[in-house]
C-alpha cells in the first residue's frame, strides 16, 4: 500500500527477497531515499527500486547528502534501481533562489547513489542524476573486497560538480570507482562533470572527470555512451579495459588507459579543448596510454582538436614510472591500427606521438592522417568536417550539442531513442571519411 515517504516505503522491503519499491510516475518526492542495506533474492530475482504507471521518470529533490546508497558494514547483493530521476536540489544553479554560499558540507558533499564495500550485482538503468559531487560512486578496498558486478545501462549523469577548497566539496567526477571486479557502463549520457562555470570555486581542473576509475579495478567496460564537456577527462580508466564506440566531444582529454589488458576501439574522439585559457590549462589530448600488459587501439576517428597545446596528439603513447614498475616487463605491448585523424596538429609533427622507448610497438599500421595532422597527404575522405551539429541538423534538430544532449538524456522513460545515440552520431560521422559515397 501506499507509504508517506520513500524511505518509509524503503523499510517494508524484506532482505534477501525479491519485492519491488514503486513509485508513481510524474510524482515529485522531495527527500533522500536513504541508506539501502537490503538485498534481492538473486541475479535473476533481483530486488527492485522503480515505477508504476504510464508517465516521465518520478522527480526526487534530494535536500542534503546522499539520495541513496549503504557504508562498508551494509553489504547490498542483487538490487535494480530503474527509471527514476534524482536532481541535487539545493546544488541546481538553474533553480530559484539557488545561492550556494548558504549551503553546508551536508549540500556541497552531497552524493546521488553511493555503494561501498563488498557488494554485487548491482543495476542502474534508465536513471538520471544530476547536480551532485558524485553522480555515481562504487567503492571498495583490499580489506572489503571487490565490489562485484556493477551494470549503468541507458543513464545520464550531468552536471557534477565539486569546489578546489577541499574543506567546502574537493574533487568531483561523474562516475567514481575504485575496487571493482566488473564493470560495464553502456549506452548512458555523462555530460558536463567536474565543474560548473555558474558556480564559484567549481571551475574546471585537471583532476574531474566524467569517468574517474581508479587502478585497483578489474574488468570495466565503457561501451556506446555519449561522454562529453568534462572538467577533463571523459573517460580515466587507471585499471585499463574495453572502450568501444563511445562519441567523445570537447573534453580535455578525451580517454586514458593504464595497467591492464586494453582494447580502445571504434570510437569517435572530436574536439578536444582547453581546460581554461592560462598557460597551465592548455590541453587538446586524443587517446593516452600509459604501460599496459597489451592495448590495441583501433578503427578510431580523432577529428577536429580545439586546444591550444601544441604538443597534444591524437593517440599518445607515454610512460610513468608507478604503471610501468606494476608492468614490470610483462607487457606494454602497443597495436596502432587503422585509425583516421583529421585536422589534430601537434607542432607539425606526427600525431601518432610515440613517446617513450618502453613501450613494444607491435603494430602502427593502416592508419590514415590528413596533412595538418602530420599525414604525407590528405586522403579523399567524402567530408570529414562531419560533426555533432552537422548530424543533428540532418535530422531536422537544431544545430548544437546541447540539442543532442537534451534528447539523449531526458529522452521518455523506458524508450530507446536511436537517433540521439552515440551508435547513431558514430555511424553518420564514419561516412564522412568513407572515400566513396555509401548506399
Amino acid at each position: 500500500r501506499p507509504m508517506r515517504t520513500p524511505a518509509a516505503a524503503y523499510e517494508r522491503l524484506r532482505d534477501g527477497k525479491p519485492d519491488w519499491l514503486l513509485f508513481r510516475a510524474g510524482d515529485t518526492f522531495r527527500g533522500n531515499l536513504g541508506t539501502l542495506d537490503k538485498s534481492g533474492r538473486s541475479k535473476s530475482e533481483p530486488q527492485l527500486i522503480g515505477v508504476y504507471g504510464d508517465g516521465d521518470r518520478p522527480l526526487f529533490l534530494s535536500p542534503s547528502g546522499t539520495w541513496a546508497g549503504n557504508g562498508f558494514s551494509d553489504r547490498v547483493r542483487h538490487l535494480a534501481i530503474v527509471g527514476l530521476r534524482v536532481v541535487a536540489e539545493k546544488r541546481d544553479p538553474t533553480r530559484s533562489g539557488f545561492n550556494s554560499a548558504n549551503n553546508g558540507s551536508d549540500v556541497w558533499k552531497a552524493n546521488g547513489v553511493r555503494f561501498l564495500g563488498d557488494d554485487e550485482d548491482i543495476l542502474i538503468e534508465d536513471c538520471i542524476f544530476e547536480y551532485f559531487l558524485f553522480g555515481m560512486v562504487f567503492q571498495s578496498d583490499e580489506n572489503n573486497g571487490f565490489l562485484r558486478d556493477v551494470r549503468v545501462r541507458r543513464s545520464a549523469v550531468l552536471n557534477s560538480y565539486g569546489h578546489w577548497n577541499g574543506s567546502i566539496a574537493g574533487h568531483s567526477s561523474g562516475i567514481f570507482t575504485r575496487y571493482v571486479n566488473g564493470m560495464l557502463i553502456e549506452e548512458c549520457v555523462l555530460d558536463h562533470n567536474g565543474w560548473n562555470r555558474r558556480v564559484s570555486g567549481a571551475s574546471r581542473t585537471k583532476f574531474n572527470h566524467n569517468i574517474y576509475v581508479q587502478r585497483d579495478s578489474q574488468n570495466m567496460t565503457v561501451r556506446g555512451n555519449i561522454i562529453a564537456r568534462a572538467a577533463s577527462h571523459g573517460t580515466q580508466l587507471r585499471s585499463g579495459g574495453d572502450i568501444e564506440n563511445n562519441l567523445y566531444v570537447s573534453n580535455a582529454l578525451a580517454l586514458y588507459v593504464a595497467r591492464n589488458r586494453s582494447n580502445v576501439t571504434r570510437n569517435v574522439v572530436m574536439k578536444s579543448d582547453d581546460l581554461g585559457n592560462g598557460a597551465d590549462d592548455l590541453r587538446g589530448f586524443g587517446i593516452i596510454t600509459l604501460p599496459c600488459l597489451d592495448v590495441r587501439i583501433e578503427n578510431n576517428i580523432l577529428s577536429q582538436k580545439q586546444g591550444s597545446a601544441g604538443h597534444a596528439g591524437a593517440i599518445d603513447i607515454t610512460w610513468t614510472q608507478g604503471a610501468s614498475d606494476w608492468v614490470d616487463g610483462r607487457g606494454y605491448n602497443v597495436h596502432i591500427r587503422n585509425n583516421k585523424i583529421h585536422r589534430w596538429n601537434r607542432n607539425g609533427n606526427n600525431a601518432i606521438d610515440i613517446e617513450t622507448g618502453s613501450a613494444r610497438i607491435q603494430a602502427n599500421t593502416g592508419n590514415q592522417l590528413d596533412r595538418e595532422s602530420g599525414g604525407d597527404n590528405d586522403p579523399p575522405w567524402i567530408d570529414p568536417e562531419r560533426d555533432v551539429e552537422s548530424y543533428m541538423e540532418s535530422i531536422g534538430r537544431p544545430a548544437s550539442l546541447d540539442a543532442l544532449i537534451e534528447a539523449a538524456a531526458y529522452r521518455p522513460r523506458g524508450q530507446w531513442a536511436e537517433a540521439f545515440t552515440a551508435e547513431a552520431v558514430n555511424q553518420y560521422i564514419r561516412r564522412g571519411f568513407d572515400v566513396r559515397p555509401f548506399d
